[in-house]
């Protein structure tokens, strides 16, 4: 409750100009959205990223769904960090602020080596997918 009220007062949310960065993060996003919201998440996908959509705006990029767009790169993040290099400051294991500095550190070196013929206009067709969850069309 308390995180929600916060993230409410801070300007993070309903904010056009923040771009959200994340790691596999549908978890992440649905206790975010379940916070946020005071209700159990939506049953379905849509509904659910509908939400997101509200709440965070467009620019919610998944590392890992980026990730597929680049042929060489698979796998977590501490071994596709180790493969292009980027490095950290402070690394604790699986602590979550320095997990989510490299994420950071790990999407602009995404971005700069596989899209940097991408605008950030053109970079918003890869973002508000989160790893695994996509629609399956019949």
């Amino acid at each position: 409750m308390r995180l929600a009220k916060l993230m409410k007062y801070s300007g993070l949310l309903f904010n056009d100009a923040v771009c959200w960065v994340t790691f596999d993060g549908a978890y992440d996003f649905g206790y975010l959205v379940k916070a946020l919201t005071h209700r159990i998440l939506p049953q379905g996908l849509r509904e659910f990223l509908l939400l997101i959509g509200i709440y965070f705006g467009k620019r919610v990029y998944d590392v890992k769904h980026l990730m597929t767009f680049c042929f060489d790169l698979y796998g977590g993040l501490e071994g596709v960090c180790h493969y292009l290099h980027v490095n950290w400051v402070v690394r604790k294991i699986h602590q979550a602020s320095s997990d989510n500095l490299l994420t950071l550190y790990l999407f602009h070196n995404i971005k700069h080596n596989y899209f940097h013929h991408h605008t950030n206009y053109a970079m918003l067709k890869y973002s508000s997918v989160l790893y695994g969850l996509y629609y399956l069309h019949s």
